[in-house]
């Protein structure tokens, strides 16, 4: 039940998952702002452009230095958008790559919550099951122990947490299954037939045989 109890509290997969679709998200929210800033640099150069152009063919201006300067400038604007546009094809290219990432996150994140979510069911409805059964077991042990002797009651509990929980262990082919020394006949038959506690001698474990 405790096992249990962490996983439905750790699910270490799905956070996972929720953790990828978070950064795919958020990487394509920079791709495409990037690709936002170099749009609107190109508008602005274009725009630049057409100011130039139009003082250029207006006639306003017969200063042939000052032509040749807008000349000038023109063509190394247009030489400019011309980067610009190599790195606007770039970053859309990331955009769409960004774009499929993000898409693959949260289909993989829709499965996974999914999944999770029928097992996490399954796992509820499993520690029901075993606190149905813990609870049974819990109402047959206080009437065992109310058919023992306070000393041998005492004697388990001792045990229990001296042996990692494990006070009594059986006998199988004629050893003692928590620690693997051989039984003497004697005690294989006294575990057997009689009301008196056999003892392993190695482990201090209560041998059943039974």
């Amino acid at each position: 039940m405790a096992e249990i109890n962490l996983e439905l509290e750790n699910d270490t997969v799905l956070a996972q998952a929720q953790s990828k679709e978070k950064a795919a998200s958020a990487a394509l929210e920079i791709a495409r702002s990037e690709l936002g800033t170099i749009e609107a640099e190109v508008q602005a150069v274009r725009i630049k452009v057409q100011t130039s152009e139009a003082a250029l063919y207006g006639g306003r201006i017969h200063n042939p230095k000052e032509l040749q300067d807008i000349q000038n400038e023109i063509a190394s604007l247009k030489r400019r958008i011309v980067i610009l546009e190599d790195n606007q094809l770039a970053a859309m290219l990331q955009v769409e790559e960004a774009e499929a990432a993000y898409l693959l996150s949260t289909q993989q994140l829709h499965q996974t919550t999914s999944e999770t979510t029928q097992n996490q069911a399954g796992l509820r409805g499993e520690l029901s099951s075993l606190g149905v059964e813990k609870l049974r077991l819990l109402v047959e042990r206080q009437m065992i122990i109310q058919q023992l002797s306070p000393e041998r009651v005492d004697l388990y509990e001792r045990l229990r947490k001296q042996k990692r929980g494990i006070a009594v262990v059986s006998a199988q082919d004629n050893t003692c299954s928590g620690c693997g020394t051989t039984l003497r006949p004697a005690e294989i038959q006294t575990a057997r037939t009689s009301s008196e506690l056999v003892i392993c001698s190695t482990c201090g474990r209560i041998i059943y045989a039974g």
